[in-house]
C-alpha cells in the first residue's frame, strides 16, 4: 500500500507499507548432505514460510535538481538461513 500526498509545487510525502510471505523452495527444505543413495538428508521439510513487514516514510523534491529522503523498517519473521555447516560433531 502506497499514499502520497503533495505538500507544494514540488514537494511530495508518501507513506508505504508491505507485507510479504515465501515459502522455502525444494533445496531448503531438504540438503543432500552427501549423495541422495546414501540417505544422509539434512534439512526441514515442514518449516515455517518467511514473512516480511516493511514501512517506508519518505519525502521528494523535484526542482531543476531531485531530492529525497527515506526511512526504512522491516520486521523478518522465521527467516529462512540455509545453513552449509560441515565436518562438525553431529553434522
Amino acid at each position: 500500500l502506497k499514499y502520497s500526498v503533495t505538500l507544494g509545487e514540488a514537494l511530495t510525502a508518501f507513506v508505504l507499507g508491505s507485507y510479504v510471505t515465501r515459502t522455502a523452495d525444494a533445496t531448503e527444505r531438504s540438503l543432500a548432505n552427501s549423495s541422495p543413495s546414501s540417505g544422509n538428508w539434512v534439512g526441514n521439510p515442514g518449516i515455517n514460510p518467511e514473512s516480511h513487514r516493511s514501512a517506508n516514510l519518505g519525502i521528494m523534491w523535484e526542482g531543476p535538481i531531485q531530492f529525497s529522503g527515506q526511512i526504512f523498517a522491516n520486521s523478518i519473521e522465521d527467516y529462512i538461513l540455509r545453513d552449509t555447516a560441515r565436518g562438525q560433531p553431529g553434522i
